[in-house]
């Protein structure tokens, strides 16, 4: 793939082959144009500074599928890509974090471009949007919308793309070619827009609408303040998140000797659970007002807090 690109990278500054966040094999990302088309790009090969897409394109489902080649340039801040076949095309655009924007060139034609990030699934609360399909009543159009659990979603008559995010209260509509929206949840499975004419309503019986448990504040990276009665302190560094389970990385700032010490949470039936295997401890607690209280083995009380 590299010979199609060769020509190309020499016109553009490359800083070094250090691989975009966005470029990883198998991510999939949603793409729009001034032109009116939309879709979405699979990253299918990486090597090195250059990789392969495959598109599809939401307006011209005829087409299938077609194969674009890539670069990363200027050190990961540019991407280009060329399509050989039979539109001869030539992306050039700049990488903003979640997003590259550009000018697309088609022979005598120009045309400006969007590709942003699909898998954008759940907020920092770890909350998951039930996905299926949902009637939309929207000041400028009526319409179904389909979305999907992968963060992307788009309307069913016209195949509009674009990325949501949910907190387990507020569901953000980020639209590939149009401004953001946000809904509130209502009750489960209906949303509505405070600032405007615009409902979400769930349709069919594959919307669960029983949330995902939140394990706030167990969010991934974050590092939280604990306590105890026992006159014990320190840090809880969250290392990963996995549906209700969580990993932790215990510091204990009166014994500092101990080193890290790991433990694994979970949040079951309204309760956190944090288990302490090496000293045989038992954290059971609520979350409330973002802080987790309770005792350790029925015995010291704990805090947790952001």
């Amino acid at each position: 793939m590299k010979r199609y690109l060769i020509t190309l990278a020499a016109f553009l500054a490359i800083v070094s082959p250090l691989s975009a966040q966005m470029i990883t094999n198998n991510k999939v990302l949603s793409w729009s144009t001034s032109a009116g088309q939309n879709g979405t790009m699979k990253i299918v090969a990486v090597n090195g500074q250059y990789f392969e897409a495959q598109q599809t394109n939401d307006k011209n489902k005829a087409a299938g599928t077609i194969k674009l080649y890539g670069a990363i340039l200027d050190g990961g801040n540019k991407i280009a890509l060329i399509n050989t076949g039979q539109w001869k095309e030539v992306w050039e655009g700049t990488v903003s974090g979640n997003e590259i924007s550009g000018n697309l060139v088609a022979g005598s034609a120009k045309y400006t471009f969007k590709i942003t990030d699909s898998v954008v699934v759940k907020t920092a609360a770890n909350v998951a949007l039930p996905a299926g399909e949902y009637q939309g009543v929207h000041r400028h159009w009526t319409d179904n919308l389909i979305i999907n659990a992968d963060g992307t979603y788009k309307r069913k008559s016209n195949g509009d793309p674009g990325t949501w995010t949910f907190d387990g209260k507020t569901l953000v509509l980020k639209w590939a070619k149009w401004s953001a929206e946000t809904l509130v949840q209502t009750s489960p499975g209906n949303f509505s827009c405070p600032a405007y004419k615009f409902t979400l309503t769930a349709l069919n019986s594959q919307v669960n609408v029983s949330t995902v448990a939140s394990t706030a504040p167990f969010t991934n990276g974050k590092t939280l303040k604990w306590n105890t009665s026992a006159g014990q302190t320190g840090t809880i560094k969250v290392t990963s998140v996995s549906g209700t389970k969580f990993n932790l990385d215990q510091v204990n700032f009166n014994n500092r000797a101990a080193g890290t010490t790991k433990l694994d949470g979970e949040v079951k039936d309204g309760k956190v659970y944090i288990y302490n295997r090496q000293w045989n401890e038992n954290w059971v607690g609520t979350y409330s007002n973002g802080k987790v209280t309770g005792k350790i083995n029925n015995r010291y009380d704990f805090t947790v807090t952001e």
